[in-house]
């Protein structure tokens, strides 16, 4: 019994000693940093940890033969492998075959896929320790013979690993550092910057190959402020951290700016409690390049983590590295460069929080910016859009709190200067994003979400939304097309005017930075949405497909997915979003097929699809996480093996190789104006594009100008009628419109697209509506009497110096002197000076007559809020 009672005590110890020690091993190996490699082939599980590189090596891969399990003949020669790179314990995973028949259709609408040769498609999936809080990929580097490209994932544990290989391994960098983030070189494709929170950091010129340690002047700031800032001679460096900032209530801690012209190695001081700094040749076109452009606080001492509006910020603008300072504006929110535009919003009156803004073009003169009646920024919130077309997009707030945000798109001339309303009650959150997107590749064509029933939202609070599509920039909008039937091939119930398709834009995505397009194909858009009166929820909405830059839309398939193309639109790999799954669809026709392959044993939930930058390999990583896991989950997937023929662009004959030649229209004529022609693959060739450059677009002779080249002109708006008409009130002259000195100004209801090259035809921006005198505010009034005054008295005074020199000149004549006597000098003298005063006067009021007609004629040459930008030293 005694011995009994002492094994169940060593039993009861044991069970304890594993439920205390079990555990706590289990959240040792959790805790580890490590990257696991995953194969359906290979189940055993191989972990590397964070100071080894994971590095593939070559390894026998299948031969494209399997030998039947159980057989009991000897190995031969179809089934011997063949030399393939793979990672250490893993293999190439095959797509399985499945029946040739068709089987019934699933629940995404699609067919189950046809057979494949199991040697067509590589997988390898690793598990990262941590949750990825943000990724990017280096470009091949210029300075490089050879192809090379780097992945950087910096996990929320704030350590960053690489892959060279596009995702097939992982390596992480310097695992003794804690990483605050990383910069991507925005002009350099190869450079690369790792920022510690301390004042070390690492950079790379050789897209992540070699890696230098550098020092920083001071630690990166905590102050919301960009950290470092490119210029486009890749050496030059601006650095923005922390000074005098040993904790959050030092008295004099602030944000301080260095320079260095050789990539870290020497750094200079620049300026001190700043914002923002910028070069100015990285914000504006034809710039010095040695200006650096600051917003800086007036008063600099104390801590800068408490400064109020009473110490307003400068924009200060300094050539030669900032030694020869100026300052362009006392009291500045912000500035922004966008194309060829420089925008800085300006305070007024910081009592009234009045806002104005003001635009440069191509380093220019800084103008105040001209909005509708009832449209000025001092009244409302907005958001500067980004343009490739020649002019500005702004939202302007019209609704926020207590309703919902929504508010108008406006777009400006060319000079950047007069806006126009382009379309009403678009969507916006309460961060600012707004649902307006453009096609990468054709500027001019962009979508929006618009607010439905206003009025009903502003009760309600609720916002429906509807989809609107442009293909002029902003002149005309419209709603989207939808198909007639489904990805199943069942009809849709369209049946009223108001039916259409609606899609989620930025605000509504998962990823908002997905987008519509991609630059792998021109013209190709794929969305989530759902046809409909009215945008329904994501999870309820299916995904969609244009070839023809939003014209005409298909459904691909059912549910909304994350995708992304590669091989120049040759293969386009999609897979289910909001939902764990463990298996991807690809297409190589754009959807009009589909396959699919589980590539995991274990359902992960997939948030992005990354491929290069460039989308000209058929290499793909998919980016997730396993439910109720604590890592992230990473997949390489490569289809390069799927088509064996190089498509061959035919530029002598298009319609006989694999390659098209595709024409934007916008339903009824071309775009702006002009024929454009892109090389685009055909849908269902079945070959690999590669890397092989396909040839710019073909810019055709211009054609004749239409009603689609204009757009309403400043002060006007389409009525119900879709004619542009007044504003209701006062009629008001755009910028520029009454300078040199002209007494009239001829109002325009059109005025022509900036984007738009078309010739003859339509002339709708010169039909004159009315003839306006030019308004002349009273400070213009004022200076003028002024100036007339300051003229009108020196001609007096003239006139009265004259009348006292002929006076002088009478008496003088009387007076005779006598034969023997000599001239007295100094009578001589005199008589000298009092005769030059009249001609000193008379030339004095000649040059001031001069000065104060050029002064009166530049009255009305000037253009008011101009601020001269100088463009380099010796323009200076």
């Amino acid at each position: 019994m005694t011995e009994a009672s002492s094994l169940h005590r060593r039993l009861t110890t044991t069970v304890f000693l594993l439920f205390i020690v079990l555990p706590y091993k289990l959240f040792a190996m959790a805790q580890d940093h490590s990257i696991t490699v995953l194969s359906s082939l290979s189940k055993p599980l191989i972990s590397f940890r964070d100071s080894d590189d994971v590095v593939p090596y070559s390894s026998m891969g299948p031969s494209g033969y399997l030998k039947i399990p159980g057989h009991g003949c000897n190995s031969g020669a179809k089934d011997r492998p063949g030399s393939e790179s793979c990672l250490p314990g893993s293999s190439p995973i095959p797509i399985y075959n499945t029946r040739s028949k068709p089987r019934s259709r699933d629940k995404s609408g699609g067919y189950h896929p046809p057979k494949l040769p199991i040697s067509q498609f590589y997988c390898s999936t690793g598990l990262l320790s941590g949750l990825i809080g943000k990724y990017t990929i280096i470009h091949e580097s210029p300075e490089l013979n050879e192809y090379l490209q780097a992945i950087l994932v910096r996990l929320v544990d704030n350590s960053i690993w690489r892959s060279n290989d596009e995702g097939y391994t992982w390596t992480r960098l310097f695992p003794e550092e804690s990483f605050l983030a990383f910069y991507r070189h925005t002009y350099a494709p190869g450079r690369a910057y790792l920022i510690t929170r301390t004042n070390k950091f690492y950079a790379t010129t050789d897209s992540g190959r070699t890696w230098h340690l550098y020092f920083a002047p001071t630690p990166p700031n905590t102050f919301r402020a960009q950290i470092l800032r490119f210029h486009p001679d890749s050496d030059k460096l601006l650095w923005t951290g922390n000074k005098d900032c040993d904790d959050l209530l030092s008295p004099n801690c602030h944000a301080e700016t260095q320079y260095s012209r050789n990539n870290g190695r020497i750094w200079t001081f620049v300026e001190n409690y700043v914002v923002n700094c910028a070069w100015e040749a990285d914000i504006a076109l034809g710039a010095d390049p040695t200006a650096i452009v600051c917003e800086s606080y007036r008063d600099k001492t104390g801590n800068q983590r408490y400064f109020q509006s009473n110490n307003p910020l400068a924009l200060v603008h300094g050539p030669s590295f900032f030694s020869n300072k100026r300052k362009f504006f006392d009291r500045v929110v912000g500035f922004a460069k966008f194309a060829e535009f420089w925008v800085v919003a300006e305070k007024l009156l910081p009592e009234k929080h009045s806002l104005e803004l003001r635009v440069s073009t191509l380093g220019g003169p800084f103008v105040a910016a001209l909005f509708p009646a009832g449209m000025h920024p001092e009244s409302h919130a907005y958001t500067v859009l980004e343009s490739l077309t020649g002019s500005l997009f702004v939202h302007m707030t019209t609704s926020e709190p207590p309703h919902p945000y929504w508010g108008q798109i406006l777009k400006s001339d060319s000079n950047g200067t007069n806006f126009v309303i382009s379309i009403d009650n678009v969507n916006r959150d309460d961060r600012g994003f707004v649902d307006f997107e453009k096609i990468i590749g054709l500027e001019g064509v962009a979508l929006a979400n618009v607010v439905a029933d206003p009025q009903e939202a502003v009760l309600t609070g609720k916002k429906v939304l509807q989809t609107r599509i442009t293909h002029n920039d902003g002149g005309v909008w419209g709603p989207l097309i939808p198909p007639w039937k489904d990805s199943r091939g069942d009809e849709y119930n369209c049946k009223t005017t108001s039916c259409a398709l609606h899609l989620h834009g930025y605000t509504m995505r998962s990823t908002p930075e997905a987008g519509y397009s991609r630059s792998a194909i021109i013209g190709v858009l794929i969305a989530v949405g759902n046809v409909g009166e009215s945008l329904a929820p994501y999870d309820q909405c299916d995904t969609f497909l244009s070839r023809d830059a939003g014209l005409t839309w298909e459904e691909i398939r059912k549910g909304p997915h994350v995708w992304q193309l590669g091989d120049s639109g040759g293969i386009l790999v999609m897979a289910a979003e909001n939902t764990a799954t463990d298996h991807i669809l690809f297409s190589i026709n754009e959807g009009l097929t589909w396959r699919d392959y589980q590539f995991t044993d274990k359902k992960m939930r997939i948030r992005s699809i990354l491929t290069v930058p460039s989308a000209t390999t058929r290499r793909f990583i998919l980016i997730g996480e396993i439910p109720y896991s604590s890592g992230s989950t990473v997949s390489y997937l490569d289809f390069s093996h799927l088509a064996s023929k190089q498509c061959i662009i035919d530029t002598e004959g298009p319609g006989h190789g694999d390659f098209e030649l595709w024409i934007p229209t916008n339903g009824h004529q071309m775009l702006f104006g002009r024929t454009t022609l892109y090389h685009r693959r055909v849908r269902e060739a079945n070959c690999t594009v590669g890397d092989q450059p396909i040839h710019s677009p073909i810019i055709g002779q211009s054609r004749i100008c239409t009603e689609f080249d204009f757009e309403c002109e400043f002060n006007h708006v389409k009525n119900e009628t879709d004619q542009c008409a007044r504003i209701p009130g006062p009629p008001l002259a755009p910028s520029g419109s009454c300078t040199m000195g002209k007494k009239y100004w001829y109002e325009r209801a059109y005025r022509k697209i900036s984007y738009s090259s078309c010739e003859g035809g339509e002339t709708l921006d010169q039909r004159i509506d009315a003839q306006h005198p030019c308004p002349r505010d009273e400070s213009t009034q004022h200076q003028n009497s002024l100036l007339f005054l300051a003229a009108l008295w020196l001609i007096i005074l003239v006139l009265f110096v004259g009348y006292l020199a002929y006076s002088s000149c009478l008496s003088l004549r009387s007076v005779y002197l006598p034969e023997d006597s000599t001239p007295d000098q100094a009578t001589s003298g005199t008589l000298d000076r009092v005769m030059s005063i009249p001609l000193f006067f008379i030339r004095l009021a000649g040059d001031a007559w001069a000065w104060t007609a050029y002064r009166v004629r530049g009255v009305f040459r000037k253009r008011e809020g101009e601020i001269h930008l100088p463009m380099d030293e010796e323009e200076q």
